[in-house]
């Protein structure tokens, strides 16, 4: 069979291409642990052997955690926590604000470049609303996005995109995006009151505070009668 030199070389070229072209991915893995309303929410990230020269230069990563309003995160607690990563939040957090008050967080990440990262970041749940339709309410927690900065490579090497550098948010750097591998959503299941019980609840918990209330007076007033009649006695 006769092969034709000038396909022989559209051939070669094409695969070329795409063999130049075949992005290797970094691998991400996410798992949440403990039960309740207070979590910890875990990431491992394995960085893929494109990132060798990164490896082995001046380079940190960021990961940036986008939470949904359902949950939060204590700032005093993720700020003395004995870790070798940094953490920065953009907005005060209320941890007292129920689900329906809050917006999303954005948590920043910071963490010297290893070829193997652990994260493990405590999440609260907050308040929900009840509901007169499920028992549950779905809380959603997307993948994060990674970038890396290296302080002593060149602007094009590095990326495009503008964070702070580190916790302080003292300086920006500019950051390259970190591919990494498709991974599925965190859901969280979380038990809510049911609307059809609030007139109940409400009378209920009217009754109690009223009760509370007249047994504080009783005690005060018996208090002071006891200590009025010690009083004349002395007298």
């Amino acid at each position: 069979m006769k092969i034709y030199p000038e396909l022989d070389i559209i051939v070669k070229v094409i695969a070329l291409f795409f063999i130049s072209n075949v992005e290797t991915f970094s691998q991400v893995s996410r798992d949440i642990l403990k039960d309740g309303f207070h979590r910890d929410l875990e990431t491992e990230i394995l960085l893929s052997t494109e990132d060798d020269q990164v490896l082995e230069t001046d380079c940190k990563i960021v990961i940036i955690e986008t939470l949904p309003s359902g949950v939060y995160v204590d700032n005093y607690q993720i700020n003395t926590i004995n870790t070798s990563y940094q953490f920065l939040l953009e907005e005060e957090v209320d941890i007292e604000a129920p689900e329906y008050l809050s917006l999303p967080l954005s948590v920043y990440i910071y963490h010297n470049k290893s070829s193997t990262i652990n994260i493990s970041l405590p999440i609260h749940i907050r308040y929900h609303r009840p509901s007169n339709t499920s028992q549950y309410k779905q809380i959603i927690i997307q993948s994060p996005v990674i970038y890396t900065t290296c302080y002593n490579l060149i602007a094009e090497e590095t990326g495009n995109i503008k964070l702070p550098c580190d916790n302080t948010k003292a300086n920006n750097c500019t950051w390259k995006k970190l591919n990494h591998n498709k991974i599925e959503d965190i859901t969280i299941l979380v038990p809510v009151g049911s609307s059809d019980d609030s007139l109940i609840v409400t009378v209920i918990t009217l009754l109690v505070t009223v009760g509370g209330c007249v047994f504080i007076m009783l005690k005060v007033m018996t208090t002071d009668t006891n200590t009025s009649s010690g009083k004349h006695k002395r007298t």
